[in-house]
């Protein structure tokens, strides 16, 4: 099982989530920000989406790790069952995201 991904490439996923987000919560001037930036002006304007957006991040780099490990040790049983662990936990975390994004459309 190849990776396309690299931790690049999750960094930048999560610097344009964290945009995307502020720019949903209409944070002014979030395209000249950091990510870091970002994430303490979400949380001041609504701490349950920055809850939610931090729980996706920290499990989105969860799922990552486990397909690194994968690539390091070599499939097992036990490892892709983590993995689909991860994916359930992943998606559920985007999913709850989503619905603290619900009332800023």
């Amino acid at each position: 099982m190849s990776m396309w991904m690299t931790p690049i490439d999750v960094a930048t996923f999560v610097t344009q989530l964290v945009a995307h987000v502020a720019s949903r919560l209409r944070i002014p001037d979030f395209e000249l920000k950091s990510a870091a930036e970002l994430m303490e002006e979400v949380r001041e304007k609504d701490v349950a989406v920055s809850e939610a957006l931090l729980e996706f991040v920290l499990a989105y780099e969860e799922w990552y790790a486990v397909h690194e490990l994968i690539e390091r040790a070599g499939r097992s049983e036990s490892r892709l069952q983590l993995l689909v662990d991860r994916v359930l936990a992943r998606d559920a975390k985007r999913e709850a995201l989503k619905s603290a994004l619900t009332k800023y459309p």
